[in-house]
């Protein structure tokens, strides 16, 4: 079986290229597996989709499986993408990173197959849902001890440490946590927090100015853009998982974090509703739960729980049913 894998590659900094990352290395060990990169930082006009969909029919897959999200594509014309799919030759699945949008009935259309990561995105997906499988997203198991993740980044052993991961963006909340940190400081509690992450393509928004102005009165350190085996050192040292999104359908920050043996405090999103985090609605439960996850005691049993759901659906059990997916098709 040839399958080939559309998606943001290389040296794109961007969720969907460490997503494609994990599930082509264990792809791999079944398929003939290309890889075709999208270059996401270019807004796609209908001629790249045209030499884009040359380049991979030129490979001619049995299988062509895109990573979709409206942010890399064009979303001011949805129809790059379409005549894109228009274009491809063979068996077509497409992988819904974010769904809720009218062009999805036309996507539906021309794929053969949709994945979605769970049930919630299944429910706001607008097009033919009989073609909907869904599939979680996968967890890598990171497999680094703390005290050795702390060596290497410089931390304290008994530091208390909260890590907030990823882009820095409204979206995502740093604000929300900087509020959070102020209010433990505030109550006299031993803890520090890490911003792991930079910008997507700008980083001169007032909001990242904000972040920045606060991050630094507040003493919480800001890394900025890190590579993938320092993100899994900082994913390592830390001892709590903060991810306050305001906009949520899945989290690939959750699930490293989960892979990782981490406690996740996270919103009380239906999206999330499959994995063990500690949930909170409203300020004085996030602060709350982050006080009390001080305790070692705690931080294990949630920690426990992280791990076990990682395991249970971990980068090769992933890529077990997306081959029970691509056969599916190619059987009929």
């Amino acid at each position: 079986m040839r399958v080939t894998l559309v998606s943001p590659w290389g040296s794109a900094r961007c969720g969907l290229r460490t997503y494609t990352r994990y599930l082509a290395e264990e792809l791999s060990k079944y398929v003939e597996l290309w890889i075709v990169p999208h270059y996401r930082y270019a807004a796609p006009t209908r001629e790249y989709a045209g030499w884009l969909a040359r380049r991979v029919n030129a490979l001619k897959p049995d299988i062509t499986h895109i990573q979709f999200e409206y942010g890399v594509w064009n979303p001011w014309d949805p129809g790059v993408f379409l005549e894109f799919l228009r274009l491809i030759r063979g068996r077509r699945v497409v992988t819904m990173h974010s769904v809720g949008f009218p062009v999805e009935k036309a996507i539906s259309e021309l794929a053969d197959a949709i994945i979605v990561h769970n049930r919630y995105m299944h429910g706001l997906f607008q097009g033919d849902r009989d073609k909907v499988f869904i599939i979680p997203h996968g967890c890598r198991l990171i497999n680094i001890p703390r005290n050795v993740a702390r060596r290497r980044l410089g931390i304290k052993p008994d530091t208390y440490l909260i890590g907030v991961f990823g882009f820095i963006d409204y979206r995502k909340g740093h604000d929300i946590a900087l509020e959070a940190y102020r209010k433990l400081m505030s109550r006299g509690v031993g803890a520090e927090m890490v911003f792991v992450g930079g910008w997507h393509t700008n980083n001169t928004t007032p909001y990242m100015a904000e972040v920045l102005r606060t991050a630094r009165e507040l003493g919480v350190r800001v890394t900025g853009y890190v590579d993938d085996q320092v993100f899994e050192h900082w994913l390592s040292a830390v001892d709590v998982v903060l991810h306050p999104a305001r906009a949520v359908s899945e989290s690939g920050i959750v699930s490293l974090a989960l892979g990782a043996g981490k406690p996740v405090v996270a919103p009380d999103h239906p999206a999330l509703e499959d994995k063990p985090v500690i949930r909170y609605k409203t300020m004085e439960e996030l602060v709350k739960a982050l006080e009390e996850l001080r305790d070692p005691k705690l931080r294990e049993e949630w920690g426990r729980e992280a791990r076990r759901y990682a395991e249970e659906n971990s980068w090769e059990k992933i890529a077990g049913k997306h081959m029970e997916l691509y056969r599916k098709l190619l059987t009929g």
